[in-house]
């Protein structure tokens, strides 16, 4: 375990010889520390934590707002994205911000990586806390190290996930999930055809201006600074199986399975059961980190080595994102 003492800052997280702490929180040695200051002092120090642990969560900074988030962002990172080949409900805040994502409040969003789906994908997530829920809303996290170790352990049939990777189809229609206009963030037949190609996306477009896609993706991943082993992927959240049962009904019941909206399968083609899923959502469940969001939090996540979710909550919630350094599958595969 490398040090983790960074000037003019105090780690108030419970260290464990053994267990990692997931995150490392750190507080600001004395009052009116600057935060952007700090942060550009110790820009090394802190990437350093973040590759060994996964995940930093900065608290009692004077992160004021999100302009300063913003540039808390702009410090750690060497470029910030906008969010493409989008996959769930986001409003554009400003800049690179955007909110968190948009599902319904009483339904949870089971652990992944960003993007993992993505040939270019983000390597760094910042998260601010600029209104915490009055209950619940909690963003749990999973280091992807151990997740894989699990996957590794589990019954051979499963192995072919780790060999082989997956296959993800994806059909875009109108009244259900996302429109590939707001998928793709044009509304160009030809633009969105230029994507795919360049993003080893199969396509094919069907009546009524519908379209489905098709792409192949490890479920393994080296990380590009540290060389480690990760369990870096979309298979289990885009997976029919990790629906709630009532909103998998209902979607078994009223569409062919190839319109399904998402769904994955063994890279052959083969159907990925049930319990198969079941078992690596196990894997991250017993990964799986909680902290209460405080305002004002911000959260540095490496977004391969740690893969986020969301609790369920009531009352008002605003989580804030941004995605930074762009990596492409080929260099960590």
């Amino acid at each position: 375990m490398k040090s983790i003492d960074l000037p003019g800052a105090v780690v108030t997280s419970a260290l464990d010889k053994i267990d990692r702490p997931l995150p490392v929180i750190f507080q600001p040695a004395s009052e009116g520390t600057d935060v952007l200051s700090w942060c550009k002092e110790n820009r090394e120090g802190i990437l350093d934590v973040v590759h060994d642990f996964g995940a930093i969560l900065l608290r009692d900074f004077n992160v004021e707002n999100s302009s300063v988030f913003e540039k808390v962002a702009s410090v750690l990172s060497d470029n910030l994205l906008d969010y493409s080949e989008r996959s769930s409900p986001r409003k554009h805040v400003h800049g690179s911000i955007y909110t968190s994502t948009e599902h319904p409040q009483d339904q949870e969003i089971v652990l992944h990586n960003e993007q993992s789906y993505n040939l270019n994908f983000a390597t760094k997530l910042f998260f601010y806390c600029s209104k915490p829920a009055s209950s619940g809303g909690n963003t749990p996290l999973a280091d992807t190290r151990k997740v894989l170790r699990r996957v590794e352990a589990l019954d051979p049939k499963q192995h072919k996930l780790l060999e082989m990777g997956y296959k993800i189809n994806r059909h875009f229609k109108q009244g259900i999930g996302l429109q590939w206009e707001t998928v793709f963030q044009t509304s160009s037949r030809e633009e969105v055809e230029k994507y795919c190609t360049e993003n080893s996306i199969e396509y094919e477009w069907g009546a009524k201006n519908t379209l489905f896609t098709s792409q192949y993706r490890k479920c393994v991943a080296s990380h590009p600074t540290t060389k480690t082993k990760c369990w870096f992927n979309h298979c289990m959240i885009f997976n029919i199986h990790s629906l709630r049962k009532e909103i998998r009904d209902v979607l078994v019941s009223s569409y062919p399975e190839k319109e399904l909206p998402n769904n994955t399968y063994f890279h052959d083609g083969q159907t990925i059961n049930a319990d198969t899923i079941e078992a690596i959502n196990d894997c991250y469940e017993q990964e799986k980190k909680e902290f209460d969001w405080k305002k004002n939090d911000v959260l540095v996540i490496d977004n391969m080595l740690t893969s986020h979710g969301r609790t369920s909550y009531s009352g008002d919630r605003e989580v804030l994102v941004i995605m930074s350094d762009l990596c492409n599958w080929n260099a960590v595969s």
